[in-house]
């Protein structure tokens, strides 16, 4: 019973990514003379991206007739058609498939179908991208390009939800860049949400820590203060955001 009430969903989900039955968005994809209208639905964009969710939320967005419209001018409606279809995720499980059988040609193929549009794929899955990358030899010129994205749009991976799942040697690795466009203060506030995150028994409100749980923080994070320019934070930041977890800083 389960399993058929299973697939009957995913059957009728997948018929609603076909449809354009009571879609809600249109998005233009392309220029001219190469553009493409696209109808589809929300609830479906949602769920698999972070990019329309957090667009179709935005108060300037325009709307016609009841529906949202967004317009793409530098994705190729070639390529929008494949994304609307295939996550990033599952083009790089892919060319894990194309490796596994020699499949050399095919490897490069979606090798270059995903360094093109490396920056769609990272915005909808930035840590799982990041993560799956960093993993797999074959993916090493991607996951440069996503690196040098990260860098230069540090919002991308800073804003996600999934930030906190981030392996510690990813963060690591970002973090040690000295073109990483972000101020210091949000790199150390984003830092302290990694590490809450990554011992469920720490209260956020640190004023509540006993000296154990200052012990168990400066464990987690103490690879990453030295990477910490704490000279750059304004002195009324410094004194609300860091002076509060100062023990761990000063023991670095």
């Amino acid at each position: 019973m389960s399993f058929k009430f299973e697939s009957e969903v995913l059957k009728a989900l997948e018929e609603l990514l076909k449809t354009e039955a009571n879609y809600d968005i249109i998005i233009h994809v392309g220029q001219k003379p190469d553009i493409k209208e696209f109808h589809v639905h929300s609830v479906l964009l949602c769920c698999r991206s972070d990019y329309f969710n957090s667009t179709l939320s935005a108060k300037d967005i325009i709307k016609k007739d009841g529906k949202f419209v967004i317009k793409k001018p530098n994705i190729t409606p070639q390529a929008f058609d494949v994304i609307i279809n295939k996550t990033g995720l599952e083009i790089l499980n892919i060319m894990i498939a194309f490796e596994e059988l020699k499949l050399t040609q095919l490897i490069k193929l979606a090798e270059d179908f995903l360094i093109k549009h490396h920056q769609s794929f990272l915005q909808n899955d930035p840590v799982e991208i990041l993560q799956m990358t960093y993993s797999h030899k074959i993916f090493n010129n991607i996951q440069e390009l996503c690196l040098e994205e990260i860098y230069l749009k540090p919002d991308i991976l800073f804003n996600s939800v999934k930030l906190v799942n981030l392996p510690a040697t990813l963060l690591g690795i970002i973090l040690k860049q000295n073109d990483l466009t972000l101020n210091e203060i949000e790199i150390w506030e984003n830092l302290v949400k990694w590490g809450l995150a990554q011992e469920k028994i720490l209260n956020e409100d640190v004023s509540k820590w006993n000296q154990e749980n200052f012990n168990i923080f400066e464990r987690i994070l103490h690879k990453f203060i030295p990477l910490i320019r704490f000279y750059d934070i304004s002195s009324g930041d410094y004194f609300n955001k860091v002076r509060p977890y100062e023990q761990i800083y000063l023991k670095n």
